[in-house]
């Protein structure tokens, strides 16, 4: 064996992923609700590494509330999509009126199909996303949408979501 290539977000060394940053990149959205709409993207209970990565990340600077199980309810669970390499959550607030909020996270091209962005703003968050890569991070996107009604199924709740940030592992 001449060269081994391998990761170094201790998926082999320890069988976890450790996040180490996050940027924020909706105007006016603050890191906490960045961080909880990142929780809010991954499944309830995780078990996947990565997942518990984000939870652990958001605990730890206030982004994952205590109250997030009595405040929003899981409505749909869209797995993950091969093709487009992200999956999505829709849930509904308990907080007075029905809100929804459509929370993705996944590869940015992928996550990028489903918003409504200029070529400006796709070229803006696509540099981002080369900045931390240059870093040698792995890179995932959030991105959600808050709406008062569903679609009718997954290409209807995932269509028009606003890119909120950046995750790096």
């Amino acid at each position: 064996t001449t060269v081994i290539c391998t990761d170094k977000t201790g998926t082999l060394t320890r069988g976890e992923f450790q996040m180490t940053r996050h940027l924020v990149l909706e105007p006016g959205l603050s890191e906490r609700e960045f961080l909880e709409t990142a929780v809010l993207a991954c499944e309830r209970h995780p078990t996947d590494a990565m997942e518990r990565a984000i939870g652990a990340y958001a605990d730890a600077r206030g982004g994952s509330s205590p109250d997030r199980e009595s405040r929003w309810e899981l409505v749909r669970d869209y797995d993950f999509d091969a093709i487009g390499k992200h999956m999505s959550h829709v849930w509904r607030s308990t907080d007075g009126e029905p809100t929804f909020v459509v929370a993705a996270k996944g590869a940015v091209e992928g996550v990028l199909a489903h918003t409504n962005l200029t070529a400006d703003a796709r070229s803006d968050i696509l540099a981002a996303n080369g900045q931390l890569a240059a870093q040698g991070l792995r890179v995932l996107v959030i991105a959600a949408r808050h709406t008062a009604q569903l679609g009718t199924g997954r290409e209807q709740d995932e269509c028009n979501l606003a890119i909120c940030g950046l995750l790096g592992f």
